[in-house]
């Protein structure tokens, strides 16, 4: 396998590329490229351009955490592999590391709509199931998924699910599910108009 790497959007190459090994075995895992001093630079540069102009709003960062943690969740199993083998540890360790990245990316898409212009409150949770408790050990994941944005609400289905192990096999259960009711409101809790503020 062998990983190209990006900088500002574009890809960037070396003339060398670094040989990724198995500490386990020595087997080799991947091929990524041997970035210099100058590339580390050009990237902190694009970085600094990128927030400068200020052209990705909070809310479609959020957005952008949510899809990554829906598709590294999709996928938690195949990355699970390869943490394993680059880090030569126990596949059960590296599914609990999957997991947590992925429950990482919600967690800062949350973050990033905390820094968004508007403030929200929740109006209403219905539709809430619980359909499994949660145990001591088990690893939890939140999932999110917009289901609807009006003018001043957003409606967001929100997912708990439980990834329990035991005889030597992992299970993922799914704890409680519910829908909930998010309201832009102003500075005197007045509901406003999501999209205003946002797009500019």
């Amino acid at each position: 396998m062998q990983i190209a790497a990006r900088i500002g959007g574009r890809p960037v190459s070396a003339d060398e590329w670094i040989e990724v090994l198995s500490p386990y075995d020595g087997a080799p895992v991947a091929r990524v490229p041997a970035l210099g001093a100058d590339h580390v630079a050009e990237a902190v540069a694009a970085a600094a351009a990128a927030l400068e102009r200020g052209d990705f709003p909070q809310h479609r960062r959020a957005e952008v955490l949510e899809r990554a943690a829906e598709l590294l969740a999709e996928r938690t199993e195949e990355f699970a592999v390869t943490i394993a083998r680059e880090a030569g540890k126990p596949i059960r360790d590296a599914r609990g590391e999957a997991a947590r990245c992925a429950a990482t990316f919600r967690y800062s898409a949350v973050e990033a709509r905390k820094a968004a212009p508007h403030r929200y409150v929740t109006k209403a949770m219905r539709e809430v199931e619980f359909h499994e408790p949660v145990f001591l050990g088990d690893i939890v994941s939140f999932y999110t998924r917009t289901l609807r944005i009006g003018r001043t609400s957003i409606t967001v289905k929100v997912s708990v699910e439980a990834e329990r192990w035991g005889a030597g096999r992992g299970e993922t259960v799914k704890v409680t599910e519910a829908e909930v009711i998010l309201v832009a409101v102003d500075e005197r809790g007045r509901p406003r108009p999501i999209r205003e503020g946002i797009e500019a």
